[in-house]
């Protein structure tokens, strides 16, 4: 069967350059590839069409796809129904699906959002693979499946979880336009994002080594449930990086996991795999993780970035949004981490529910005192899904006519959309300004 994957872009609108490869569709391309089906991944994030370019590239398409699949962040529900519309019109016997972070976030209820999807895939799709190519073949007499409900002839799949992460391929390099990730910086350099990473990088690409996180923080998707963590083993990841470094002469390793630090003994495995071949990388990782002994291990291993969840100074922030760590803590990993020879970039949130202006000055202090590189802060953003979002549905149905047009709104998370701390909406507007123009001090 002939079929075609779709990424839409991201961060356009923030001019984010294309840096992180889209893990997922790469690895669901690799196994259709092993089970036979001629793949084609239109990855619109990476070429960033004109509107011109976008219709040619569809249009003059010759393929005749049996099943399409778009993916993408929540924040590209617009591009997805664009681009369903548009799929549709080209290919209507086609079965058009969505997966990824919208599909999962919003679940049902995007049917009715995006009219032109036969149906939608939650969680991870690796599972959901064959029940989507019977149902391109045979959509009108298939069985009851595992994970898959009907309703008015459209479907929702909910997949079990990939268990054993070293049985899937690595992803299929080859089938995206590579070099546009390869050229520009994972962190730092003109990633422009929040990464402070001191060193540049020629040819940087990301690796995903792990699924889920143990945590679950009120504003996160982890804490959606779907998928306990797991993790690959130090020889699987270490082929994956052993491979990127003899195709494509890559000089720095992004590993973009919630969590890489983790699991202690893999920790360890592959930092003396990575200190062997001799490159440099970066992780994200939690701040009560961050031990002398273990940032020691990791910097002899070519560690040069962890970035770091600060998001609030204030302990009664962090309790609310139930990080389980103190600021001690935090400050104590800070300084270990510049002491180990390591980039510590932390990311912050403001506005939080019940964030007070001490509470966001508290941060500030933070930031000044351990002369941290990142002062950008993001606006507290509920996702659909999340406890936060429950939590705030209330407002956000005053602010907005409906929870879609809340999700079209969403950017990058630096936007204010709608005020859920404890400040009137001018002082936190105020603050705001503040923040965006670097003057944290008079927070």
């Amino acid at each position: 069967m002939d079929v075609l994957l779709v990424n839409p872009p991201i961060g356009v609108a923030e001019n984010r350059p294309p840096n992180n490869i889209p893990t997922g569709l790469a690895v669901l391309t690799a196994l259709l590839g092993e089970r036979g089906h001629a793949v084609r991944v239109l990855d619109l994030n990476a070429l960033r069409p004109d509107d011109d370019s976008l219709r040619a590239l569809i249009h003059d398409d010759p393929r005749d796809y049996g099943l399409i699949g778009l993916s993408g962040l929540i924040t590209t529900l617009a591009w997805q129904d664009r681009l369903a519309r548009m799929l549709r019109a080209r290919h209507p016997d086609a079965l058009v699906v969505s997966g990824g972070g919208l599909a999962t976030d919003i679940g049902a209820e995007l049917l009715s959002w995006i009219p032109a999807l036969d149906g939608i895939v939650r969680g991870e799709g690796e599972a959901a693979l064959d029940t989507l190519v019977e149902l391109a073949r045979h959509r009108d007499h298939l069985g009851a499946r595992p994970g898959l409900a009907w309703a008015e002839g459209r479907f929702v799949l909910q997949p079990e979880a990939p268990q054993d992460l070293d049985s899937l391929p690595h992803p299929a390099w080859s089938a995206l336009p590579i070099e546009v990730y390869l050229a520009n910086p994972i962190w730092g350099g003109n990633s422009n994002n929040s990464s402070a990473l001191g060193v540049a990088s020629r040819r940087s690409m990301n690796v995903l080594s792990s699924r889920g996180c143990p945590w679950t923080c009120k504003f996160c998707v982890s804490a959606m449930g779907f998928g306990r963590y797991r993790f690959r083993g130090a020889a699987h990841v270490m082929a994956e990086v052993e491979a990127l470094l003899d195709r494509y002469a890559v000089d720095f390793i992004g590993f973009v996991d919630d969590n890489f630090m983790v699991h202690r003994p893999r920790l360890r495995e592959v930092c003396a795999e990575l200190k062997r071949i001799g490159i440099r990388w970066g992780c994200h990782g939690r701040l009560d993780q961050a031990r002398p002994e273990v940032l020691a291990t990791m910097a002899d291993a070519g560690c040069v970035y962890i970035g770091y969840g600060g998001e609030s100074a204030s302990q009664a922030v962090l309790d609310a949004m139930e990080k389980r760590i103190t600021v001690d803590e935090m400050r104590a990993a800070v300084r270990a981490t510049k002491a180990a020879g390591i980039t510590a970039n932390l990311t912050w949130i403001s506005g939080y529910p019940g964030e007070t202006r001490d509470d966001l000055r508290a941060t500030a202090r933070f930031i000044l005192d351990e002369e941290l590189a990142n002062r950008r802060m993001f606006v507290a953003t509920p996702y659909p899904g999340t406890p936060l979002f429950r939590e705030a549905l209330p407002r956000i149905q005053q602010h907005f006519g409906s929870v879609r047009d809340y999700v079209a709104g969403l950017g990058d998370a630096d936007r204010l959309l709608v005020n859920l701390s404890a400040m009137p909406d001018r002082e936190f507007r105020e603050c705001r300004e503040l923040i965006e123009a670097g003057e944290l001090a008079r927070i």
